[in-house]
C-alpha cells in the first residue's frame, strides 16, 4: 500500500476508534466517522467495505499491538527475582490502558454473539493471550504444576486483568483494579515461597527452578530436541537467508551444548535451551537472528552485547550470512561457565 493510501487509512481508523469508545459501535455513523477524520465517504469505502469492517480492523490491529506489550511486560516480570511481585507494576501500567478500552471492549463482546467476524477476532486474541501467558509462566512453574495447569493459571491471570477492570467500570469507589490485581499476585507470591523455598536465594528464580540434578545434566546430550519438522515450521516465515543463518546457528549451539534441552517457547517466539534453567535462545529477525542469554549481564564481554527487557537478559544481533563462529562459541563458553558456577554447590 502506497505510504499516502495508508496514512489515510490509519486516519480513518483512528477516527473510527476515537467515534466508537465515545458514542458506541452503533451510534457511530460512517459520517461521522469521515467528519472526524477529515475524509470523503468515498476514500471511507476505498479503504474499508462496510463500518464492520473497520471495527474488525481495529480490533485486530488492537489486538496485536496488546499482547506485544502484554509480552513485553510478562516477559520482563518473569527475568526478575520475584516474578509475581514483579507482575504487579506490570498490570498497573496495562490497566492505564484498561480502563480506556473497557466500555469498547464490552461493547465487541456483546457484538460477538452474533457478529461471526468479531467472534472469531474476539476468540483469537483470548487464545493468543493465554498462550503468551503460559509459555512466560512455564520456564519457572513448570516443574511444579502440571501443563494443564498452567494453562489454566494463564486464563486465571488473563480473567484478573479484564475482570477487575469491568468491575472497577461500574463501582469504582468499591472496586479498585490495582487493589485487586495486587492481592491476587501477592497471594500467589507466597504460595510459589511455600512451595519453592530455594527460588528467594541467588540467583534468581528464572534460573533457579527447572533445576535437574547436575549429574543429569551433564552426564548426556538431552534427548528434549525440537524436531526438525517443528523447526522448520518455527522459521517458515522467515527469508531464506534467515532460515539458514537460524539452522547454522542451532547446530553451533546444540553442538556447544549438547546436554541441554532445546525447546519453541511460542509466547517469547523464540527457541530455548536449558540447563538447570533457561540458558539461552535464539530469536529470528528480520535480516538476521538474535542469540541471546537469560544470564547475559554476567557474560565475559557483556558490554558488547546488546541489552533485552529485565534486568540480566542480553542478545548478540546475527546478521544473515556473517556468523561470527569464534565471538557465539565464547558467549556460549561464557553462559556455560556461568551457569556452572551458579550451580555449584
Amino acid at each position: 500500500m502506497p505510504v499516502r493510501a495508508a496514512e489515510t487509512r490509519e486516519s480513518i481508523a483512528r477516527a473510527a476508534y476515537g467515534c466508537f469508545r465515545e458514542h458506541g459501535y452503533y451510534e457511530t455513523s460512517v459520517d461521522a466517522i469521515c467528519a472526524t477524520a477529515g475524509v470523503s465517504k468515498g476514500s471511507f469505502y476505498y479503504h474499508y467495505a462496510s463500518k464492520q469492517e473497520c471495527f474488525v480492523d481495529i480490533l485486530e490491529t488492537w489486538t496485536r499491538e496488546v499482547i506485544s506489550e502484554v509480552q513485553k511486560q510478562f516477559e520482563s516480570a518473569t527475568l526478575a527475582e520475584r516474578p509475581f511481585l514483579s507482575l504487579q507494576a506490570a498490570f498497573r501500567r496495562e490497566n492505564v490502558r484498561g480502563r480506556l478500552i473497557v466500555p469498547l471492549w464490552l461493547e465487541f463482546t456483546v457484538l460477538a454473539r452474533r457478529e461471526p467476524a468479531i467472534r472469531d477476532v474476539l476468540a483469537r486474541f483470548y487464545h493468543r493471550a493465554r498462550l503468551a501467558i503460559g509459555e512466560m509462566l512455564r520456564p519457572f512453574v513448570g516443574d511444579v504444576i502440571t501443563a494443564g495447569d498452567i494453562d489454566g493459571l494463564s486464563g486465571a491471570i488473563l480473567g484478573v486483568f479484564i475482570g477487575v477492570l469491568v468491575q472497577e467500570l461500574p463501582d469504582p469507589g468499591h472496586s479498585e483494579a490495582n487493589q485487586a490485581s495486587d492481592a491476587v499476585l501477592a497471594v500467589m507470591d507466597r504460595i510459589m515461597e511455600q512451595t519453592l523455598p530455594t527460588a528467594r536465594s541467588t540467583p534468581p528464580l528464572h534460573a533457579a527452578v527447572n533445576r535437574r540434578p547436575r549429574s543429569a545434566a551433564t552426564a548426556e546430550p538431552s534427548s528434549e530436541r525440537v524436531t526438525d519438522d517443528a523447526f522448520a515450521s518455527f522459521v517458515a516465515q522467515q527469508s531464506g537467508a534467515v532460515r539458514k543463518c537460524a539452522a547454522d546457528l542451532r547446530e553451533l549451539i546444540l553442538q556447544e551444548l549438547p546436554m541441554a534441552s532445546e525447546r519453541v517457547i511460542k509466547g517469547w517466539r523464540v527457541i530455548a535451551y536449558d540447563l538447570s534453567g533457561l540458558l539461552c535462545y535464539l530469536k529470528p529477525q528480520r535480516g538476521g537472528v538474535d542469540v541471546g542469554f537469560y544470564q547475559g549481564d554476567e557474560l565475559e564481554g557483556a558490554e558488547e552485547l546488546t541489552a533485552g527487557r529485565g534486568k540480566h537478559l542480553r542478545h548478540l544481533r546475527v546478521k544473515a550470512g556473517a556468523i561470527d563462529h569464534a565471538r557465539v562459541t565464547a558467549l556460549l563458553k561464557s553462559a556455560l561457565a556461568v551457569r556452572q558456577a551458579t550451580d555449584r554447590p
